[in-house]
């Protein structure tokens, strides 16, 4: 019979089929099949109207959306496309940062995070004359020594950002969390609330709406989900 940590695995690849079978699905049902070659394998995204793509043809990026082509890049972030909305960052040929979000241009930057949409909402985070921000529908936040991760859905917003102990620092919902961790490792946003995976004295832990998970071992990987988590146990 097969065991739990089977099964996990099972269901782990299973998600993965899904979202590639979904993925090709999309594309074919609406005549959209972008063709290569690409010198590495693309990036796919789709909504339920929508998709992008982010590839690479030699030493060049370029995102195809809906089939309108923007490029070169020298380098290209994405994380998601909505019905809604699209939204992508990108280093220039020299050397700047920029967000583009609805064919909206902000810029420039020292440096420049993946865009995260949710509907009509949009959050980015990026480095300015040293210092770090970040920027939720038009609202900025900061300045920091750094920021790191982001993700955000209806009202829940949750980033990590740096401070002078050179630890992680958690702000969730407006508020600065009175905790710090040696690295948080992702976080999440869903309509029920913000969870997200990090790592104390070389062990990992989740914490999923205030409630805490854990020890694991910090080689462990975890998948966090809008009602849950998925990690495998050797």
């Amino acid at each position: 019979m097969p065991t739990q940590k089977d099964l996990i695995k099972g269901a782990i690849v299973f998600i993965f089929i899904i979202i590639a079978f979904a993925s090709w699905y999309f594309l074919s049902k609406n005549n959209k099949i972008v063709f290569g070659p690409f010198s590495n394998e693309p990036q796919v995204f789709v909504s339920d109207n929508n998709f992008a793509i982010v590839y690479q043809k030699e030493d060049s990026y370029f995102v195809n959306i809906n089939k309108k082509i923007y490029g070169p890049y020298k380098e290209v972030k994405m994380k998601s496309i909505t019905d809604e909305s699209f939204g992508f960052s990108y280093l220039d040929k020299n050397d700047n940062w920029y967000i583009n979000i609805d064919d909206v241009i902000i810029g420039p930057y020292e440096f420049a995070g993946e865009v995260s949409l949710e509907k009509n909402n949009f959050g980015f985070y990026y480095e300015k004359d040293g210092e770090w921000f970040a920027d939720v529908n038009n609202k900025i936040y900061g300045p920091y020594l750094a920021i790191n991760n982001m993700a955000l859905f209806e009202e829940n917003l949750i980033f990590t950002y740096l401070k002078d102990d050179n630890k992680e620092h958690i702000f969730i919902n407006e508020e600065e969390e009175d905790v710090f961790y040696d690295r948080v490792e992702n976080v999440s946003a869903s309509l029920g609330g913000v969870a997200y995976v990090y790592l104390m004295a070389g062990e990992k832990f989740i914490n999923f709406n205030g409630k805490m998970f854990g020890p694991y071992n910090s080689g462990v990987p975890i998948y966090l989900f809008n009602n849950g988590f998925l990690f495998l146990v050797s």
